[in-house]
């Protein structure tokens, strides 16, 4: 029935969001870290904390990429899922600006970016961030079932 299809896989758990930039670096020292998640379905409702103690190491023109998601993103072409982060210390950002993120097809990865009236949508980069960053998120995404 329509009914036991929506709740073929409910799970709940905890997964550990690991700071990235783009090529690869990741942030050497983290603190405060913790990422909890439900996944009903075919549907991943996921709200996570990421602290950066210190960026040293990581390319300062490379986007901060957010890796560890605890599934996989569908693989179906144009289903990229737009993530929001609620709070944000620590970046060297403009007043207006907004900080979001995607998740691309078949991915773990959110990649950050950045958004205003004036200027549009740019990569939010590692330059953006500062050590004792701490980013705080929330979102849902797809998954294959």
């Amino acid at each position: 029935t329509a009914v036991s299809e929506v709740f073929n896989h409910y799970e709940t758990g905890t997964f550990s969001p690991l700071l990235y930039d783009q090529a690869g670096n990741a942030a050497p020292s983290m603190g405060a870290t913790v990422g909890r998640y439900t996944r009903i379905g075919n549907r991943v409702h996921f709200h996570f904390q990421i602290q950066a103690d210190d960026i040293t190491g990581m390319t300062t023109s490379s986007q901060v990429v957010v890796r560890g998601l605890p599934f996989t993103s569908v693989n179906v072409t144009n289903t990229e899922h737009v993530i929001g982060f609620g709070h944000g210390d620590g970046f060297a950002i403009t007043a207006g600006v907004y900080v979001n993120g995607l998740i691309g097809v078949n991915s773990t990865y959110i990649y950050m970016l950045q958004w205003s009236a004036t200027t549009g949508t740019g990569d939010f980069t590692v330059a953006h961030l500062s050590a004792d960053g701490k980013l705080k998120a929330d979102g849902v995404y797809e998954v294959a079932t």
